[in-house]
């Protein structure tokens, strides 16, 4: 008797491009918020934004097609201090964590090399530390590994 294998949480039919290749556009992000001394912006604002930021970069025509996405949310800004304590670098001047979802086009996609769930409808959910540094004019955001 065969029965055909029942269809995974993963089993999207994206298109598939072949004529791809790794581009230095999509590397892991350095994004810059522009705030001033005096602003009463809070972390989690901060971390909001920054990561706002970066992803629409992704988002946008400019973006090659091998990191381009179609959307995105910003699920969650959290703290995790206990989670921070361990080899994590960059610490930054403060870290959060971020939960994050993309609407992906195509495969292959550069998104694929974070750990995340991919739903039904093509979106990545991801979460991932980040490390914020004041530097001059503004805040930071880098991703943060163990």
């Amino acid at each position: 008797m065969h029965s055909k294998p029942f269809p995974s949480a993963t089993a999207i039919q994206l298109p598939f491009n072949s004529q791809l290749s790794d581009d230095e556009y999509c590397k892991p992000p350095y994004a810059f918020l522009s705030v001033s001394d005096n602003s009463d912006i809070s972390e989690e604002e901060i971390v909001y934004e920054l990561t706002q930021i970066w992803l629409r970069r992704y988002a946008s025509s400019d973006a090659p097609l091998f990191c381009r996405i179609d959307g995105f949310t910003i699920d969650k800004v959290s703290s995790d201090p206990e989670l921070y304590t361990n080899a994590i670098e960059p610490k930054g001047d403060f870290m959060r964590t971020v939960l994050f979802s993309v609407k992906l086009i195509q495969i292959p996609t550069d998104w694929l090399s974070f750990a995340g769930e991919l739903d039904r409808e093509n979106w990545l959910h991801i979460g991932h530390i980040v490390a914020i540094s004041k530097v001059s004019g503004g805040y930071k955001l880098e991703f943060a590994y163990p």
